[in-house]
């Protein structure tokens, strides 16, 4: 199992990794546990079909937008392997059934535990934001996008206050309808709180879920015990609130250095926020044009409610002009 009992393999598999054959094994038993059709040959050995399989998986299960290829020992699409698999049940190969169902059941449970404790450990943050830290922002989304503008997304999205709650942890909301798009309703029936179907904007399961933050993070918990990955997608982050499963459109290589951002202090929230504007079609014009329609609609989705009337409320206060 590696050299720490949180690793199921030793090694990378696939495009670069270090393609060990026990690893290799353990990879192409996964993808059949999984799959009842396009069976990988358990042969130990990565070849193109080995890393085509990786490829498509990644961005059809992970939810990548770019694919490396590779399946590292604590990454995110093993963890994702994984939890398909948990479901799938074991079947035939004994020299693998035994260590993968050791690592899935004690082993995993360790490791889901330490994530949670992770994610849920108050980190102090790095100070507040000054006028500085907001004025080299708006150089970074220039042409045209003004001070006033991100300040304005700053005080809507956090609610006026900050990045962080009286916890030390950061402002977060809880979105069950997200949770139930990476785990494919898997949990409607036993945790409906959890995952759901959305039916409009902070309906009656949002409300019960993030009745404030001390319940949001318990929410958040709950959910972290099912799938971590899926649970920290399914929140928005910080005092730009952005949802978890744009990780990469700000920057990031994984969910958890995201959420490890979110956690840093207010500075690594409004750095993703710059990410976010200059990686989302659209976003950065309609911020320098100060269309609030449609940066109410890019931002928030067509169920944005009076968003666009706050953000500009909000803008004028500041002094945009």
């Amino acid at each position: 199992m590696g050299n720490e009992s949180d690793t199921l393999i030793s090694g990378s598999v696939g495009r670069g990794g270090a393609n060990q054959k026990d690893d290799v094994l353990i990879v192409q038993f996964l993808f059949n546990l999984i799959s009842r059709s396009n069976f990988v040959p358990e042969t130990g050995a990565c070849n193109d079909d080995l890393i085509d399989r990786i490829r498509e998986f990644q961005l059809t299960q992970v939810g990548s937008k770019t694919a490396d290829c590779r399946i590292d020992p604590r990454g995110g699409t093993l963890a994702t392997l994984l939890d398909l698999a948990a479901s799938s049940g074991l079947s035939a190969r004994p020299d693998l059934v035994e260590k993968v169902e050791q690592f899935m059941g004690l082993a995993r449970e360790a490791r889901l535990r330490k994530l949670a404790q992770k994610v849920a450990a108050p980190s102090g943050g790095d100070g507040k934001l000054t006028e500085a830290n907001f004025a080299t922002a708006a150089e970074a989304l220039k042409p045209g996008v003004q001070l006033a503008m991100i300040r304005a997304f700053a005080e809507v999205e956090s609610g006026g206050k900050s990045g962080f709650g009286p916890s030390g942890l950061p402002i977060i909301a809880y979105e069950g309808h997200i949770f139930r798009k990476y785990t494919t309703g898997k949990y409607d029936r036993s945790h409906p709180l959890l995952s759901h179907p959305y039916r409009k904007k902070a309906g009656p399961e949002w409300q019960v879920n993030n009745k404030n933050q001390e319940t949001a993070w318990k929410t958040l918990k709950a959910a972290t015990d099912l799938n971590h990955q899926a649970a920290l997608k399914a929140c928005s982050w910080g005092m730009f609130q952005i949802m978890g499963f744009n990780y990469e459109t700000c920057g990031f290589a994984n969910v958890d250095d995201f959420v490890a951002k979110m956690k840093a202090g207010e500075q690594g929230q409004l750095d993703a926020f710059v990410g976010f504007c200059l990686k989302t079609r659209g976003l950065r014009k309609a911020l320098a044009d100060k269309n609030f329609v449609a940066c109410a609609t890019i931002y928030n989705g067509s169920d944005y409610g009076d968003y666009h009337k706050r953000i500009e409320r909000a803008f004028k206060k500041y002094g945009g002009k």
